[in-house]
């Protein structure tokens, strides 16, 4: 029983922890989504948006998106959304509960089984303020992580309860078993990563529960239901993740590479926990490991681990607590490689608490000769720089660029990380930095698939299309199946003046991704500038219908419906209904939607309105930098002025001065 002191202590001890983590993860207040896949678990995820509902779960138990499966993750996302919406503190709040909770539950269930106090807190302090971690917390779109390490610590938990029935002959010690299984079942729905589980509950067998040798086949056969699931984890995981070309083929990298690494991603792992610095959230793979590195890592790996093993009986703790690193750490140790990084600090989250036991049990042995004090000073110490370096790094987790910069500030030849800095300074109309970027993500190996088409798009934004159409091409060669290269020939087509040339593009796109509505629009373009205005309405209407406030596509609608030269087709209330619509959503400062809702306004007679339109269009600031469009609303102001409606003319691909047909393989016509 304990005694009041005990209880005390362990109220303390748990309060601490709680304080800590706030102070260090305080930063996590002013932290947004990153762009790094938190666009497709959260920002641009219809699914999640729709928060708890069957529908939701639903689709979490059947959906392979993001090339996993953990649909309790998904539905953890999607109460946050029901809660939070899309306010990212909310989600970073959630995060930041869950880890807290692991903190706590980590100490509670060491000092349940060990009897040690102080020991299981070192453990839980190290677990809960390393800086390694923050990658795990701050990164909104790892709650698996965070999520599924409760249940972890949840069946760990029950199965000791377990075994403390077992050994008392308790008969609730059946319904402690079966909610072990049933903890761990929901650990797999959250990551796959837990498939682990079982054969560290072998090491707490043999310590520190102390209930067999150190090879039992009976424990083994105890944990079957355990094994079974894990079996049948690993079978889903593999096939959601080879479906979604996650894994990387043996001809991308070889088998010998891969296990070169191995040693070398354990030694990384080790090095980071006891000198965290230069964390980052990609760790670039080579292109080829060093053999001496990989041998220099071997060996001391084997030194290590041949020395816990022989110390198994006087100090049990050092083999079990470095066989949970190395166990844990095995389904993400880059024998099946997904994707672009040797290690990543989330990974380490459920494998450093075994390193820790391993650590701080063996110091516990050094405090007598150190003195209590001391060994409280060096602990202190430690943690506070933890501490510290933790609110540090999660003040790098701010946003999407500050934490592509600091990546590249502390890792070398990061393709990845060049290339998805590149397409987010593009997209942030950066496009002259955003090139050197891509161009440089490009030329290191494991650059992402689709940077080819932001390269392509950044060359096209500085002025380059031929070369923008080489990379757009080739993206296409490497990706036939992928809409976007498509998408981006169609569109650099069109953008050339060659409509004819780009529909093919478009509609290819459009087959293989039906919903594209950017598709749908620039298909409609493609269309309007080639005369078919039938064609072009269908476009623009399947836009609207899939994205009902595309201003753009309700204003060229509109558009065509006042002013096309067959009168078959103007419907001027529908062509005013659709830019007023388009105003609305514009404020009122869009000078192509004013254009068109003066267009309406005078094909249904109403001229007055036309004119009042147009002149609002032309006093919308920043319209001198658009000399044709200002031209045009002027030259249809005294058309409106004068009682006329506006006819769009029938528009012709303009003729190659040679008298030859444009051909989207001629270089020069692009020049």
């Amino acid at each position: 029983m304990e005694n009041s002191t005990d209880k005390r202590a362990t109220r303390l001890i748990c309060l601490a922890l709680a304080l800590a983590i706030l102070a260090a993860y305080w930063p996590l207040k002013d932290c947004g989504f990153v762009g790094y896949d938190d666009s497709d678990y959260i920002v641009n995820n219809e699914m999640i948006h729709d928060g708890l509902n069957a529908k939701t779960v639903a689709w979490a138990f059947t959906t392979g998106y993001a090339a996993n499966w953990h649909p309790l993750t998904w539905i953890s996302h999607a109460l946050d959304c029901q809660l939070y919406g899309t306010n990212a503190m909310g989600h970073h709040f959630t995060s930041l509960a869950l880890h807290l909770a692991n903190s706590i539950l980590l100490f509670l269930l060491l000092r349940r089984m060990t009897k040690s106090t102080w020991p299981s807190a070192a453990v839980a302090a190290f677990f809960a303020l390393h800086p390694m971690h923050v990658e795990s917390v701050a990164w909104i779109s790892e709650r698996k992580d965070v999520l599924s390490t409760l249940f972890w610590l949840l069946t760990v938990w029950a199965y000791v309860r377990y075994v403390e029935a077992l050994k008392i002959q308790n008969p609730k010690s059946k319904a402690f078993y079966a909610t072990a299984v049933f903890f761990f079942a929901l650990g797999l729905m959250a990551k796959p990563m837990v498939v682990t589980l079982p054969f560290v509950l072998l090491l707490l067998d043999y310590w520190p529960l102390n209930r067999c040798g150190w090879l039992d086949f009976r424990r083994v056969a105890e944990k079957l239901p355990f094994f079974v699931l894990a079996a049948a984890c690993c079978v889903v995981a593999c096939r959601t993740q080879q479906h979604a070309g996650a894994i990387a083929p043996l001809s991308d990298l070889s088998l010998g590479n891969r296990l070169l690494g191995v040693p070398i991603a354990y030694v990384g792992y080790v090095m980071k926990m006891l000198w965290p610095v230069h964390l980052a959230i990609i760790y670039p793979l080579p292109l080829a490991w060093p053999h001496w590195q990989s041998a220099g890592a071997g060996v001391l790996l084997a030194l290590v681990t041949a020395g816990a093993l022989l110390r198994r009986r006087a100090q049990p703790y050092l083999a079990v607590g470095w066989l949970w690193f190395l166990g844990t750490l095995v389904p993400v140790i880059g024998l099946v490689q997904v994707g672009a990084q040797y290690m990543a600090d989330r990974y380490d989250y459920i494998p450093s608490i075994g390193f820790w036991i391993m650590i701080i049990w063996a110091a516990r042995q050094w405090t007598p000769r150190l003195g209590a004090n001391a060994t409280a000073v060096l602990a202190g110490a430690a943690l506070a720089g933890c501490m510290a370096l933790t609110w540090v790094q999660v003040g790098f987790w701010n946003n999407t660029e500050s934490l592509y910069r600091h990546t590249l500030e502390v890792t070398t030849d990061n393709g990845p990380i060049e290339g998805y800095l590149g397409e987010y300074l593009l997209n942030h109309g950066q496009a002259r930095e955003a090139l050197s970027h891509l161009q440089r993500s490009v030329a290191l190996f494991h650059a992402p698939p689709e940077i080819l088409g932001f390269l392509g798009r950044a060359l096209l934004a500085e002025g380059h299309p031929a070369e923008a159409r080489e990379q757009f091409e080739l993206d296409l060669k490497l990706h036939p199946e992928d809409p976007i290269p498509q998408f981006d020939l169609g569109c650099i087509l069109l953008d050339n003046g060659l409509p004819g040339k780009a529909v093919p593009y478009l509609q290819k796109a459009l087959q293989l991704r039906p919903d594209f509505a950017e598709c749908h629009y620039k298909l409609g373009n493609a269309f309007k500038d080639a005369g078919q205005a039938a064609d072009a309405i269908r476009q623009y209407e399947e836009t609207l219908r899939l994205t009902p406030n595309y201003i753009e596509a309700a204003a060229n609608l509109a558009r065509i419906l006042a002013c096309c030269p067959d009168a078959a087709v103007r419907d001027g209330p529908r062509a005013a209904q659709l830019a007023s619509r388009a105003d609305e959503l514009s404020n009122g400062k869009n000078p192509r939607v004013l254009g068109a809702l003066a267009a309406a306004y005078a094909e249904q007679g109403k001229y007055a309105d036309a004119v009042a339109s147009v002149q609002r269009a032309l006093q919308v600031t920043g319209l001198d930098e658009d000399p044709p469009l200002a031209a045009a609303l002027r030259a249809n102001l005294a058309l409106y002025q004068a009682g006329s409606p506006s006819r769009d003319p029938l528009p012709q691909e303009p003729p190659r001065q040679d008298g030859k047909e444009p051909n989207q393989a001629d270089e020069n016509y692009f020049k």
